[in-house]
């Protein structure tokens, strides 16, 4: 026989039982947490993974992609994000989709806002 509480959560959201439970908070800061931790910068990938993978010179990729070696080192280094436009030269390079760059560019954006979310205010409006 079920109880009570069991019966008013069958149907209900998880965040609803978690709520209830008194451990939404902590579940919650818990898996935003494991995003953040789990997300990476594209630049590094790019880095790692195609440039290195290759045996390629900064100097030598920035070339094959068209863009200088600076904006190259730039992305690798994580200190720019990744452009549409560079995906799109990814791609041509056969370095990845540029659709799959540009989510994983979103991905570690929101991750890092994620971190400073409290400090971000929004005001309603409440005349409507």
């Amino acid at each position: 026989m079920s109880t009570e509480k069991e019966k008013e959560s069958i149907g209900g959201s998880l965040d609803d039982f978690l709520k209830e439970e008194g451990i939404y908070d902590n579940v919650n800061n818990a898996a935003i947490e494991r995003i953040i931790n789990s997300t990476v910068h594209p630049g590094s990938l790019v880095r790692e993974d195609c440039i290195a993978e290759l045996g390629l010179t900064i100097t030598a990729a920035a070339e094959q992609l068209g863009v200088t070696r600076q904006a190259l080192s730039n992305l690798i280094n994580e200190k720019t994000s990744l452009t549409p436009g560079m995906s799109i030269r990814l791609e041509k390079l056969g370095w990845g989709r540029a659709d799959a760059w540009i989510r994983m560019q979103a991905n570690y954006d929101l991750a890092q806002i994620r971190l400073v979310e409290d400090d971000i205010t929004a005001y309603p409006d409440t005349q409507s």
